[in-house]
């Protein structure tokens, strides 16, 4: 037997916001594809372990595996600068757009020299790579 069930569209907006919510908005890590070396890397929450005065935190990183062996390495930090690795997840998730087109900023020149860009591998003495992905609430998004 079929039923017609007529919803406002503030309730539409709100059912497909509860399943969104409840499927969540990514349980991989959030990507970005490099335009000049032509892969998807992932953005992750780093911690640079060499202590600035009066500066420990973490900052959002690119990763990316450069040649195709499983390593990967950090080949871009974000300005973006907290104390708590969740200040960081939740600038990110809050300012996607805004992370992209710092990013994009970076390495929109597709001439940009390999060498330019920081190339220091995710186990290094430099940086802690927090090795989650960064999941997303609906909250976050606009719908």
């Amino acid at each position: 037997m079929k039923k017609i069930i007529r919803l406002t569209e503030s309730e539409l907006v709100g059912l497909i916001k509860k399943i969104i919510k409840e499927e969540k908005y990514s349980e991989e890590d959030l990507k970005y594809f490099h335009p000049a070396i032509g892969k998807e890397c992932k953005i992750k929450i780093g911690r640079n372990k060499y202590k600035t005065i009066r500066r420990e935190g973490y900052k959002p990183v690119l990763v990316c595996d450069l040649h195709d062996t499983g390593n990967e390495f950090v080949i871009a930090e974000l300005t973006f600068f907290a104390p708590t690795v969740e200040e960081v997840k939740d600038y990110i998730c809050k300012n996607y757009d805004t992370v992209v087109a710092e990013l994009d900023s970076l390495f929109g020149d597709k001439e940009q020299e390999e060498e330019e860009t920081i190339t220091e591998t995710v186990d290094s003495l430099k940086w802690e790579i927090i090795d989650e992905p960064i999941v997303c609430g609906t909250d976050e998004f606009e719908i």
